[in-house]
């Protein structure tokens, strides 16, 4: 019976859906994910994330100019994610993605520009479709 050369095909294509349907469960439980890039021409130390309503902070130590990097946070329930950049003289919070849910898979991409100044974009989705991809990206 799995000799078939149809029945192989066909558990195939059901095994690497079933891989992909755990993908996207994989990537909905970490929840939103900031993507950071520095477009500036200084390296960018000791930012950090957390939501508004939360003790979970995600620290990324250093963002050297041309870099990006990746942050998920989970809420627990509606709130603000906000960054922190933190130079050595003054310390700037900024809201990069505002209304945060849970159980949302929503995408915000945050440009940092010379002089600290920022940009961001947000997107929102209910479902991640894109799975392991987005890890990968």
């Amino acid at each position: 019976m799995l000799r078939s050369p149809l029945v192989r095909v066909l558990i195939g294509i059901v095994g690497i859906f079933l891989f992909y349907l755990l993908g996207v469960a994989v990537r909905h439980s970490y929840g939103d994910r900031v993507e950071v890039r520095n477009t500036g021409t200084e390296t960018i130390r000791n930012l950090s994330f957390k939501l508004q309503d939360g003790d979970k902070t995600l620290d990324v130590p250093v963002l050297s100019p041309g870099a990006r990097t990746s942050v998920y946070l989970a809420p627990r329930e509606k709130s603000n994610i906000v960054m922190t950049i933190n130079d050595g003289r003054k310390q700037r919070d900024i809201t990069v993605f505002s209304n945060a849910m849970p159980g949302a898979c929503a995408l915000t991409n945050v440009t940092i520009l010379s002089s600290h100044n920022t940009t961001s974009y947000q997107h929102n989705q209910s479902t991640c479709w894109r799975g392991w991809l987005d890890f990968m990206s």
